[in-house]
């Protein structure tokens, strides 16, 4: 009975412990634009594309496709098209470790929101924009992109730009704009919405037949800017 209570306390004392894993996750970046499939074959119908920059993760390796998770959903890419990298994920952390503990959570608040947000964007240039679009990988319109991106950090934004604009964070100055804030256009009302980038550029679905990028910020056609919006307030 003594030793059996002793084998309890080992095994406490080692979950408590200095014991840390790490496992090795696969990550895939997009070296060009490539034909997304439902099953791993090329005689099938397309989904939609990725575009070069965008990273999944990699599931599996499958007669010469790769399995990605594209929004919660597991699609196949041709392997040519992906570039493979491991991160080094911890899997569990020293919890009598303040210090290393400390030093996670301080890298990742590194970044201000808004920043997170625009990052976030940026993986997706080169999405088409297609009227009516919410959907980041296959076609967005300008409120379409900046509601999705939104909707990744628990943000849920209105569906139309004048909708945004009317009733989505509160208005700041031109001047005092910030990384992650929304730019509006228009003349008498809101026609157009981007994501202010930093640097005086944006980010947005501009019009049918071009896709999304970053621009100046008052290169909006002849439409000026109406107003500023800001979500996150860091």
């Amino acid at each position: 009975m003594k030793r059996k209570f002793l084998h309890m306390l080992l095994g406490v004392a080692t979950l408590i412990g200095s014991y840390s894993a790490v496992m090795a996750a696969e990550t895939g970046t997009i070296n060009e634009e490539a034909k997304v499939y439902s099953t791993p074959d090329t005689e099938s119908d397309y989904i939609y594309r990725v575009y070069e920059g965008e990273t999944f993760e990699v599931i599996d390796e499958v007669d010469g496709f790769y399995e990605i998770n594209v929004d919660g959903e597991n699609v196949y890419v041709e392997s040519d098209y992906v570039d493979l990298e491991k991160d080094e994920i911890p899997e569990t952390v020293n919890i009598e470790d303040n210090e290393k503990v400390t030093q996670v959570i301080s890298e990742d608040v590194k970044s201000s929101n808004g920043q997170k947000v625009v990052d976030f964007a940026k993986k997706f240039i080169g999405t088409p924009y297609v009227t009516g679009g919410s959907n980041l990988y296959s076609g967005v319109d300008c409120s379409g992109f900046t509601q999705q991106v939104y909707k990744n950090f628990g943000v849920n934004l209105e569906r139309t730009s004048r909708s945004q604009y009317a009733c989505n964070g509160y208005s700041v100055s031109k001047s005092d704009l910030k990384a992650g804030d929304l730019v509006f256009y228009g003349y008498d009302s809101v026609c157009h919405v981007a994501i202010y980038t930093g640097n005086n550029q944006v980010i947005h679905a501009p019009v049918p037949g071009k896709s999304v990028c970053v621009v100046p910020l008052y290169q909006r056609g002849d439409a000026p800017i109406i107003g500023c919006k800001r979500i996150f307030n860091d």
